[in-house]
Parts: C-alpha cells; structure tokens; sequence
C-alpha cells in the first residue's frame, strides 16, 4: 500500500517509506567541573524517509510535504468511505 507524498515548494513526488523524530541538543562543557551542561538550546524536528524514483532514501521534514495518495486514492476518498 504505496503512500505517495508531494513536496510542498518542489512539487516533487516521493514515496513515504517511513517516519522518524530528530532532536539536538545543544551542550557545553562546565568550567568549574568539567562535565557536559545544557545550555538550553534544544529544537526537534519532524522527519519522514522519502525515496526517490531511483531507489535513493532522503530524509525530509514531515512539514514540508503533503500527503497525496495511498494505495491509489487521495486521502479525501479514503476518508470519505470511512464516514459514509
């Protein structure tokens, strides 16, 4: 059951081949007791695993992409036959 994703600015189509969550942290080494401190710069980031027509796996971040179809429907059609 492809799910077929299209990138949002590039208008290209990729197939959704697996979600992923990526987290930094920033960190500074302690002057007094040289150990690791948190400096309190952290970000997470939302990604999927996207492969291209020749097979290569891309990550890209899960909001710059749209969903466009799964299995040959859009995602409308599915829900649709959910609720009717």
């Amino acid at each position: 059951m492809p799910v077929i994703v299209r990138h949002k600015e590039s208008g290209h189509k990729y197939i959704l081949v697996g979600t992923g969550f990526g987290k930094h942290l920033s960190v500074k080494e302690s002057e007094m007791f040289r150990s690791p401190q948190i400096t309190g710069d952290t970000d997470e980031l939302k990604m999927v695993a996207v492969c291209e027509d020749s097979g290569d796996i891309r990550w890209v971040n899960s909001e710059e992409i749209r969903v466009v179809e799964i299995d040959g429907h859009t995602p409308a059609e599915l829900l649709n036959q959910q609720s009717g």
